[in-house]
């Protein structure tokens, strides 16, 4: 089974160089043989690719060309060679479009550099038109005050002019709201409506509004109870509350039920257990070498090489929620209503969960296993392995190869050739922008996440995020769990954790 996919060529984006780019990191990724190097670009291209090459290279087939002829005879036709001039016109008469944000104005500007061949004076041009073609008149009079500005104090210099304007218009309309809220919390006249169009339906309306939930007892519509989704804590059933449980009105209800709906209530927020007692999972894990680094297995995960931290400790397998935005972003994730508890006794709440299927080849044997959840933490550690997998893989021998496995990924080569396999062709034209003149292959695997992640996410000033995260209140209606969840949201940007007295401010 092949690491990664790529998809077929768009003969309409003409983007063929880095089309062949990202099959030459499938190549490599797969260690391909050179004599099938043609049949695998012949394999992928697709058919309407495929008639174009065979037009291309009649009378001859394309099967009879070399890999870096047919990749030229192509690339000829569609991206023929171009003016410097002309296409150093296009890139000076570029402005920043009015209410486009800066990040994008500069991939647009990097990628018309791409093709004007400025060489070593790259980053001048760059910075030239950049401060130039700024919307902004006060920005670029600011810009043109600084002395020996070069193209990199440039663009963070302008980044955080722009996000302090940003921060200000969100504060400016926070208060907006605060008191215009506080305007339609003052009472308002009593209005007489004549007319008798909506009286039914205001009639039922009432009716619904004063009805009693069988929920919780209180009076709204059932459906809209807040209990909907809590299990019972007599009778483990879903849907109400104990003091509406019919079970324990019930004078039928013998001790022994009670009891079951007690099991059931102490679990509800956890995993289900297996089938399989769990006391008689004993691993073997066999070391070769010394070394106090983490033991790291790598697992194949919907065809994605992934390393993952043994942790026997953990019944779950997890990965953060960067690693699900690099490798699995287009994977769908299910809710997940359970709750885990670390080392500590925090309590840990999955953002969600995503059904994988799973290989792993070691000791001369290979072991698959399908529909294995696998949980998604917001801010987690690395990849974890843990005995849920372990046992549905089979694994009770597990051997660990120190001197052959690195904790750092940008050591490994095959790491950056995953994630352009990956990333899909619109990600990686982003990072063929961001590297330029460069390639990304030339990168390391922190050096290219690095560079994405300045470009989608810039570091924002601390006072600004402050400001914002004080402004932030309890909505009406909102329930304290997600106003708190927003809260410490806001706070992972702010360089510190939230303390109690902005938790209670907000109330």
């Amino acid at each position: 089974m092949p690491y990664g996919k790529i998809d077929c060529f768009d003969l309409s984006s003409r983007k063929w160089t880095k089309y062949v780019n990202r099959v030459k990191q499938f190549i490599a990724l797969n260690e391909i043989k050179d004599s099938l190097h043609v049949a695998t670009l012949i394999t992928v291209v697709g058919e309407p690719t495929y008639d174009l090459m065979c037009d291309l290279c009649a009378p001859n087939k394309p099967e009879t060309k070399t890999f870096t002829e047919l990749v030229s005879i192509v690339e000829q036709h569609l991206e023929p060679r171009r003016s410097d001039i002309a296409e150093r016109h296009i890139f000076r008469l570029r402005r920043q479009k009015a209410g486009e944000e800066l990040s994008l104005y500069l991939q647009t500007l990097k990628h018309l550099a791409s093709t004007c061949n400025f060489a070593e004076k790259l980053e001048e041009n760059l910075r030239d038109q950049f401060v130039s073609g700024l919307a902004g008149d006060e920005m670029r009079s600011r810009l043109f005050a600084e002395k020996d500005l070069d193209y990199k104090r440039a663009v963070e210099l302008a980044l955080a002019l722009e996000a302090a304007e940003r921060h200000a218009e969100t504060s400016g309309s926070a208060s907006a709201q605060g008191a215009a809220s506080a305007l339609v919390g003052a009472p308002e006249p009593p209005v007489h409506r004549i007319g008798g169009g909506g009286g039914a339906s205001a009639a039922h309306q009432a009716r619904g509004s004063n009805q009693k939930c069988w929920r919780c007892g209180r009076q709204h519509p059932p459906d809209n109870c807040r209990y909907r989704r809590y299990n019972c804590d007599e009778c483990g059933v879903r849907g109400h509350l104990k003091a509406m449980c019919k079970s324990a009105r019930s004078s039928g209800d013998s001790a022994g039920d009670r009891s079951v709906g007690k099991s059931q209530r102490r679990n509800q927020f956890y995993i289900e257990m297996d089938s399989e007692s769990e006391d008689s999972d004993f691993f073997n894990i066999v070391v070769d070498g010394e070394d106090d680094k983490p033991y790291v297995v790598p697992i194949l995960v919907n065809n994605v090489p992934i390393d993952f931290e043994v942790d026997t400790g953990s019944k779950i397998s997890a990965i953060n929620e960067r690693d699900y935005q690099i490798y699995f972003r287009n994977c769908q994730l299910s809710q997940c209503n359970l709750r885990f508890k670390g080392y500590t006794g925090g309590k840990i709440l999955p953002i969600g969960f995503l059904n994988t299927t799973v290989c792993y080849s070691g000791a001369g044997e290979k072991r698959e296993a399908r529909d294995l959840p696998l949980y998604v933490i917001r801010e987690g550690g690395p990849p974890l392995l843990g005995r849920s997998w372990l046992r549905h893989l089979k694994l009770k021998n597990i051997e660990i190869q120190m001197n052959n496995i690195g904790c750092d990924m940008s050591c490994n080569s095959l790491h950056v050739a995953t994630l352009i396999t990956v990333v899909g062709e619109p990600t990686y034209d982003l990072m063929c922008d961001l590297c330029a003149p460069n390639k990304p292959e030339t990168k390391t695997f922190t050096e290219l996440v690095s560079i994405v992640e300045q470009h989608l996410e810039p570091r924002r000033s601390d006072i600004a995020e402050r400001h914002i995260f004080r402004l932030r209140r309890q909505k009406a209606g909102e329930e304290l769990s997600l106003y708190l969840q927003t809260l410490k949201h806001l706070a992972s940007t702010c360089c510190r954790n939230p303390i109690s007295g902005d938790v209670i401010m907000g109330l």
